[in-house]
Formats: C-alpha cells, sequence, structure tokens
C-alpha cells in the first residue's frame, strides 16, 4: 500500500519511507488524489511546473519516481496522453490515522 503524509511530507510503500523530492512528492499527490483516473501530462505540468507543457522534465521526474517507488507501485503510461495509478493509496496523517 502507498500512503502519503502531507503534514509530515513523507511517503511510505508497505511500510517502509521513500525519500522523494519536492517536486517528485508534488507529481505523487496528484495521482493519490485520483487513484485509477487517468491523470494528463498537460495536468501534471499545470499544476506541478505551472506550464502548459512538461516535456523531458515530465519525463525524467516520472522516471525517477517510478525508480525510487519501484515495482510495488504501479504508475502506468496512457501514450500520448498522461498516466494512471494503479497501486491503493491513501493519504495518512502525521499520526498514523487515515485520512478519509
Amino acid at each position: 500500500m502507498l500512503i502519503m503524509d502531507i503534514e509530515a511530507h513523507r511517503v511510505l510503500v508497505d511500510g517502509d519511507e521513500v525519500d522523494l523530492s519536492l517536486k517528485e512528492f508534488r507529481v505523487l499527490k496528484i495521482f493519490i488524489e485520483r487513484p485509477g483516473k487517468l491523470v494528463s501530462r498537460r495536468d501534471i505540468a499545470v499544476r506541478v511546473w505551472d506550464r502548459e507543457d512538461g516535456g523531458k522534465t515530465l519525463d525524467v521526474h516520472m522516471s525517477t519516481l517510478r525508480r525510487k517507488l519501484g515495482d510495488r507501485v504501479a504508475i502506468r503510461t496512457i501514450r500520448r496522453v498522461g498516466y494512471r495509478l494503479d497501486t491503493p493509496a491513501a493519504f495518512a496523517r502525521s499520526d498514523g490515522s487515515e485520512v478519509a
């Protein structure tokens, strides 16, 4: 399970903490807000970099994010459109309680 604690800026994958940069954290937050739903490249670029096209910057961040999260987290590429998080995920508070 993928858990994100926004207040503590922490991400856990199956209980193991994963160290993410600020931009990687922001990209992952977008996916957790929309689990199982398509997120367009444009939407990510606008929300994370405040521009219409993420280009190679987005590609590099997605590659690094996938490497850091490992095989336990599935972020699928929807060719020429965007990405979709296919792993159960939740937001949590610093005390460990899940956010609804």
